[in-house]
């Protein structure tokens, strides 16, 4: 008998899911109706339901997204890189960048480059990108992203709601300025 399937369920899923965090990718309900899963999507949600109320697993994470649950690890991935990958999954690049923005002006407080937006995690051409932070200006829902110039040229994004406007220009000019002396 294979090792893996001398587990049980509970813990077949969990070394799937901890095993993908770990190459920062998602497992979803799905998945777990496919091969080498033989779950109905019943049994799998009432495995994640047990798992849940298992101190075994209190790191199995889960967010429902418009079109999956996606499930991770939170020992290899964190919620918040995980809350950005749904949204790079189902291509809601509006809401991941005013996420990330806001996230970064109220976690650390800081300015948040546009440029971070064309490397990993987010990958987004430069076309692309112009397009989001265009339709970022025109949304109501994201009034509070605002975009600000360094006297170099170059642009960030911040929340007025974590940041005042006078804070968030001194931040971009020292990183800008300051920090590249």
């Amino acid at each position: 008998m294979a090792k893996d399937q001398a587990l049980t369920p509970k813990a077949r899923i969990a070394q799937r899911i901890r095993s993908q965090s770990t190459h920062g990718q998602f497992v979803t309900v799905k998945e777990l109706t496919e091969a080498p899963f033989t779950f109905t999507e019943e049994a799998a949600l009432a495995n994640l339901e047990a798992m849940a109320a298992d101190e075994k697993y209190m790191d199995i994470q889960w967010i429902s997204g418009q079109k999956a649950k996606y499930l991770y690890s939170n020992q290899t991935m964190t919620d918040n890189y995980a809350r950005l990958h749904v949204h790079v999954k189902e291509q809601n690049l509006v809401a991941m960048v005013a996420e990330a923005v806001r996230h970064d002006s109220s976690v650390y407080p800081r300015v948040t480059s546009v440029k971070a937006f064309r490397y990993s995690p987010y990958n987004l051409e430069q076309e692309l990108l112009d397009d989001v932070l265009k339709k970022i200006q025109e949304s109501d829902e994201f009034q509070d992203i605002q975009v600000i110039t360094a006297s170099t040229g170059a642009k960030y994004l911040y929340s007025n709601q974590f940041l005042e406007p006078r804070r968030a220009n001194a931040l971009v000019e020292l990183r800008e300025v300051v920090d590249d002396e």
